[in-house]
């Protein structure tokens, strides 16, 4: 396993990541603004003993509020298809998905050298090596990790990315690093303080 492999593996993993949590909470937002409910709105009809079936016989501003639920959770799962909230036309329950969103909270990222992060970035390594062994390319040098057994593969991975973070003594984020606030906003990580994309200055732009 080359180590910039590796490198480039948690760079990738690790930033889609990102991605993926930025979305979700852009989700939610959308989910908040269209039903006008929040996560305590169904906390409270939870921790009274309701759901989201039960809670529209409750009466009241909230049970008015759930009685469209349905055709504002397909039109939320229509507008982020790529968070698996389910397809409206399979039959899927898209409801029940949009309830879970808007119920949980805020989602911390994972830090980059997490195991999360090092276990993803090390399927996408595994899978790519297997796809090469049965796709050979012409003079392309072997990958032994593809021969690898999976648990010494991971233990592996997991040393050599965390010997490469203490040889280049990175502590704490590093330029270009982003991560997602308790208030669901983007930040990026830019001549050493956590700044919002929009203060970067257009002439210096973090490095991603």
């Amino acid at each position: 396993m080359a180590p910039d492999d590796l490198a480039d593996a948690v760079d990738f993993v690790y930033e889609s990541k990102i991605e993926y949590l930025q979305r979700r909470e852009e989700a939610k937002r959308f989910a908040r603004q269209v039903t006008g409910l929040t996560a305590g709105d169904l906390a409270r009809l939870e921790n009274a003993g309701y759901d989201l079936a039960s809670g529209r016989r409750v009466g009241g501003a909230t049970a008015g509020k759930l009685a469209d639920f349905d055709v504002h959770a397909v039109e939320v799962a229509r507008q982020y298809p790529d968070l698996g909230l389910g397809d409206p036309d399979r039959g899927d329950d898209v409801a029940r998905a949009v309830w879970d969103l808007l119920r949980e909270g805020s989602q911390p990222p994972p830090t980059k050298y997490s195991d999360e992060i090092l276990d993803a970035a090390l399927d996408l390594l595994w899978r790519a090596a297997a796809w090469k062994e049965k796709h050979p390319v012409e003079q392309e040098e072997e990958i032994p990790f593809a021969r690898a057994a999976d648990a010494e593969l991971r233990r592996y991975g997991r040393w050599l990315a965390r010997f490469a973070k203490r040889y280049s003594q990175q502590e704490g984020p590093r330029e270009g690093d982003r991560r997602i606030d308790e208030a669901g906003n983007e930040l990026v990580f830019h001549d050493h303080r956590w700044r919002r994309p929009e203060e970067l200055s257009p002439t210096r732009p973090a490095a991603f």
